[in-house]
C-alpha cells in the first residue's frame, strides 16, 4: 500500500512536473511571442524613423525647389534689370540724338540768319550801287545843267555885246 501510495505520490509529482514543464513551455512560447512583438515594435519604430527621414528629405527637396524657384526669380529680375539698363541706354541715346537735332536746328537757324544777312548785304550793295549810279546821274545832269547855264551865260554875253554894238551903232548914227 505504501508502495502504491508512493507511486501515486510520484505520479502526482510527475504530473505536477509535467504541468510545470507545460507551464514553462507556455511561458517560453509567451516569451518568444513577446520577443516577436518587441521585434515588431522595433521594426515599426525603424519604419517610423525611416518615414521621418523620408519626410525630412521631402522637406529638404521642397526647400531646394523653393531655392531653385528663388534663383530663377532672381535670374528673371537680373534679366529685367539688364533690359531696363538697355532701355536707359536707349533713352540716353535718344536724348543725345534729340540734343544733336536741336543743335542741327540751331545751326540751320544760324545758316538762315546768315543767309538773311547775306541777302541784306547784297540789298545794301545794290542800294549802294543804285546810289552811286544816281549820284553819277545827278552829277552828269548837274554838269549838263552847268554847261547849259554856261552856254546861256555866253549867249547872254554875246547878246549883251551885240546890244552894246547896236547901241554904239545907234549912237554913232
Amino acid at each position: 500500500m505504501k508502495s502504491l501510495h508512493r507511486m501515486d505520490v510520484s505520479m502526482k509529482s510527475l504530473h505536477q512536473m509535467d504541468v510545470g514543464l507545460k507551464s514553462l513551455h507556455r511561458m517560453d512560447v509567451s516569451m518568444k511571442s513577446l520577443h516577436r512583438m518587441d521585434m515588431g515594435l522595433k521594426s515599426l519604430h525603424q519604419m517610423d524613423v525611416g518615414l521621418k527621414s523620408l519626410h525630412r528629405m521631402d522637406v529638404s527637396m521642397k526647400s531646394l525647389h523653393r531655392m531653385d524657384v528663388g534663383l530663377k526669380s532672381l535670374h528673371r529680375m537680373d534679366v529685367g534689370m539688364k533690359s531696363l539698363h538697355r532701355m536707359d541706354v536707349g533713352m540716353k541715346s535718344l536724348h543725345r540724338m534729340d540734343v544733336s537735332m536741336k543743335s542741327l536746328h540751331r545751326m540751320d537757324v544760324s545758316m538762315k540768319s546768315l543767309h538773311r544777312m547775306d541777302v541784306s548785304m547784297k540789298s545794301l550793295h545794290r542800294m549802294d550801287v543804285g546810289l552811286k549810279s544816281l549820284n553819277r546821274m545827278a552829277m552828269d545832269v548837274g554838269l549838263k545843267s552847268r554847261h547849259i547855264v554856261d552856254v546861256g551865260m555866253k549867249s547872254r554875253h554875246t547878246m549883251d555885246v551885240g546890244m552894246n554894238s547896236l547901241h554904239r551903232l545907234d549912237v554913232g548914227m
